[in-house]
């Protein structure tokens, strides 16, 4: 719909381009990775990028997992 603010649309944008960027690399990823290797990632904070995630997580796209106390994100 195009009742979304503008800062829903950029999130939009950011949850493609995650699903994207974990479709590319095909392995669990960390947010780390995922600042460093998603160019307009850079900038955002590892909470911004955290609650993207939740709410991918939340609609069943992204899975979460721990490995040694790290979380990793995978497409579901």
């Amino acid at each position: 719909s195009s009742d979304l603010t503008a800062k829903q649309l950029e999130n939009e944008q950011f949850k493609c381009s995650i699903l994207k960027y974990l479709a590319e690399v095909d392995k669990p990823a960390t947010i780390k990775e995922m600042q460093t290797e998603i160019p307009e990632f850079a900038e955002l904070t590892n909470q911004r990028i955290t609650h993207l995630l939740t709410s991918l997580i939340k609609d069943e796209q992204v899975t979460k997992v721990y490995e040694k106390k790290v979380p990793l994100y995978f497409l579901s």
